[in-house]
């Protein structure tokens, strides 16, 4: 019977060591592996990052560049318009200078005045349609209310008939392309005249009361 129950006892504890791998083997990896794992995945993921990163940055700068480009063509062509719209308007008033230079050729040989004015009034009309067709017109003045963004007031002139602030006369006149305003038109505008014994003058102002 002694040998007997130390037969199943032996039998037992071989059972039962043998069962010890299995149970270990099912627990799972060696101790760290997992945490390796973890960080190489994040290295991985960290490496594609980078990579993500240098192709925009890599796109930053040839945007940068086109940009710097574009810049450039912009400025130069820009440059280049503004030349050939000068170039346009030297050819404008070259035909004028030809008239100018027959007329005076003409004063000179012939001594006759009124071919001279019908000349210089051919190339004053010649010159205003050139003018014209590079969209630079005349301020109207004489007989409009005084505008400060179109008239520049020289002088004021007393009158009973005109209205005061009207224009009465353009002593230099004025030119505007489209809407913006190359020169003010110089003119004299009208005011209301000055009472008799009111002390005021137009040239010296109006003196104080008890001077």
């Amino acid at each position: 019977m002694r040998d007997g129950k130390t037969k199943v006892t032996a039998g037992k504890r071989k059972k039962s060591g043998g069962s010890s791998p299995a149970r270990a083997g099912s627990r799972g990896e060696a101790p760290g592996t997992t945490r390796v794992k973890v960080l190489a995945s994040e290295w991985d993921e960290a490496r594609q990052k980078a990579g993500e990163a240098g192709n925009y940055l890599d796109l930053l700068q040839r945007c940068r560049a086109d940009f710097d480009n574009y810049r450039k063509r912009i400025n130069r062509d820009r440059g280049e318009l503004a030349q050939a719209a000068r170039g346009e308007l030297a050819c404008e008033m070259l035909p004028v200078l030809d008239n100018l230079e027959r007329a005076l050729a003409v004063a000179q040989d012939s001594h006759e005045l009124a071919a001279f004015l019908d000349g210089v009034e051919m190339i004053r009309k010649q010159f205003v349609e050139a003018l014209s067709r590079n969209n630079i017109t005349p301020i109207k003045a004489a007989g409009q209310a005084f505008d400060p963004e179109l008239h520049e007031a020289v002088e004021e002139v007393d009158s009973d008939v005109i209205a005061p602030g009207t224009v009465v006369e353009e002593v230099l006149s004025g030119y505007r392309m489209g809407e913006r305003v190359l020169r003010p038109a110089a003119v004299k505008v009208a005011r209301a005249p000055q009472r008799a014994g009111s002390g005021c003058d137009k040239d010296t102002g109006c003196d104080e009361a008890g001077d």
